[in-house]
């Protein structure tokens, strides 16, 4: 019913025609309507025509609102044949493309109109058309230019690299890209971006997009690493057609389609830039210094959301002197309830201050915006998601030295153009619960990374050999299980624990390269730990 609705309207000219007025060519996109069927309809109608030729019969009249009497007794058959027959009437440009509809489409505007040829050759006109192998053989040459058999030699297909074909991983894809922020557009030149990783022309997306179709122009205009969306640009508004027609080439040509590849995707490691604290100095004196740190949640395998991080920052006291610390809320993304501890003694003259965000939810999620602000960045505070400040001063009773202090090594070093820098040597929490960060050499065995469950799983990422350190009162027998990333289980081990602290190393050298869920289990409680074997 809604199909007759639409291709009955007045406002559609029948049976297909683009926007500037001409024949609707190769069954590419005819006129949008962004509120009837969606934001994209890229081909919407002719889909509408194949449906209705499908349901009521190719020598159904289409019935339409326009008085054209040449239109008369038109069937929807006449309306499919039409176009699959200009479809084949169509231009190749230098590159190879046809260039295909009025405006000469792009390769991933081009896949919706490909697969409702592709639909139309195989469930209306059948292989008895005259034209049938014209039009099969047009499907196959788009495809196949997606896929690498083109001038350029260059697969348009994310992550699909055949022997000796150039492939891309630069796309426009937020998920992808692992921005927590967004990338800096050139049409949105007054949204700041991201400090650290905006900048798309220099910084690859963290993660490979797998299967989307990056596409050059009919002339074969490509630029891999570009902001240009018609180039880069990935999404189901281009996916859908061509998913269709390789679903149906594979299904044609059944066992010479080829076999699926083995262990495709390969799993990914992270990057290790998922949390840390940036840090600026703000001012020293020869007794006191004042830091502004940032804790960010950078998560991207997969990305989560923290609501009790922490963070704990490392100094070194001059002997016979006194340290106390005070916290500023008069910043400018000031938070209540943020922590900030007396100074903790490890050894020696080593201490720390643990800044804490309870109740605060952190996650990889942009900033908050000001519903007046029009995103202009310079007239308002944009409040992040990603990350949260903390302001304070660390004050000694006599003089006050940075070079001796673990935490402050890297600060002001390659810093954003903000001032801060990403300081390796300050721990990261969740609610108590180890994430990154290096600790300073003077910290005991029981401030180490060890989880709130009493176990650390090091060293990871791994070569052949892991180790489990457990530290808790739960004796018994341990029964370790490894998983695949398809769930399979893929080896076993066992160790016994009659103290309150044991260290085991189990040898994994036979496991192939990815990543696995480990599961200790000791009675009926069982951890979990995600491990990458390199």
């Amino acid at each position: 019913t809604q199909a007759i609705s639409f291709t009955n309207n007045a406002e559609y000219k029948y049976p297909a025609l683009f926007e500037d007025g001409s024949r609707g060519n190769m069954f590419a996109q005819v006129k949008d309507d962004w509120g009837k069927l969606g934001k994209f309809n890229s081909s919407i109608e002719t889909m509408c025509f194949i449906m209705l030729a499908k349901h009521c019969g190719m020598k159904t009249p289409v019935h339409h609102t326009e008085t054209d009497g040449t239109k008369n007794g038109t069937t929807y058959g006449d309306v499919i044949e039409s176009l699959a027959n200009e479809t084949i009437a169509v231009e190749i440009s230098a590159s190879g493309m046809p260039k295909l509809g009025a405006t000469h489409l792009t390769l991933s505007d081009m896949q919706t109109a490909v697969f409702c040829l592709s639909v139309s050759a195989d469930k209306l006109l059948t292989s008895s058309h005259a034209n049938y192998s014209k039009y099969i053989a047009l499907v196959k040459q788009v495809l196949d230019y997606c896929l690498g058999e083109n001038k350029f030699n260059r697969s348009f297909l994310v992550g699909y690299n055949p022997a000796g074909k150039v492939t891309s991983t630069y796309v426009l894809h937020g998920p992808a890209q692992g921005f927590w922020e967004g990338p800096k557009l050139p049409w949105l030149a007054n949204y700041p971006g991201s400090d650290e990783l905006g900048d798309f022309t220099n910084v690859p997306p963290r993660h490979i997009c797998y299967g989307g179709l990056v596409s050059p122009s009919y002339e074969g205009e490509f630029n891999p690493t570009s902001y240009d969306p018609a180039r880069v640009e990935v999404g189901p508004t281009y996916q859908k057609g061509f998913e269709g027609s390789l679903a149906r080439m594979v299904e044609k040509l059944g066992a010479s389609a080829g076999t699926v590849l083995p262990n495709f995707p390969s799993p990914e490691p992270t990057d290790g830039k998922e949390y840390y604290v940036r840090v600026k100095e703000l001012k020293s004196t020869s007794n006191s210094v004042q830091l502004s740190a940032l804790i960010v949640n950078h998560s991207a395998w997969p990305a989560v959301l923290k609501e009790n991080m922490s963070f704990r920052y490392y100094f070194t006291k001059e002997a016979g002197t006194t340290v106390t610390v005070s916290k500023q809320d008069n910043t400018q993304y000031a938070l209540s309830g943020v922590v900030i501890s007396t100074p903790k003694l490890v050894s020696g003259n080593t201490y720390y201050v643990e800044a804490s965000f309870p109740n605060i939810k952190i996650y990889p999620g942009g900033r908050k915006e000001n519903p007046d602000s029009q995103l202009d960045g310079t007239k308002y505070p944009r409040y992040p998601h990603y990350e949260k400040e903390i302001v304070f001063t660390l004050t000694s009773s006599g003089s006050w030295d940075n070079s001796n202090d673990w935490s402050h090594k890297g600060v002001g070093q390659d810093a954003t153009s903000t001032g801060y820098s990403r300081i390796e040597n300050i721990p990261v929490f969740d609610s108590n619960i180890y994430l990154a960060g290096k600790y300073p050499s003077e910290v005991t065995s029981t401030e180490s990374p060890v989880e709130s469950d009493g176990m650390v799983v090091y060293p990871n990422p791994t070569d052949d050999v892991l180790s489990i350190r457990i530290e808790n009162n739960y004796t018994g027998t341990y029964n370790i299980k490894f998983y695949d990333i398809a769930g399979l289980l893929v080896q076993t081990s066992s160790f016994s624990k009659n103290t309150s602290f044991i260290n085991n190393d189990i040898n994994i050298d036979q496991l192939t390269k990815g990543i696995y869920t480990l599961e200790i289990k000791n009675g009926e409680t069982s951890v979990f730990r995600k491990i990458l074997k390199k």
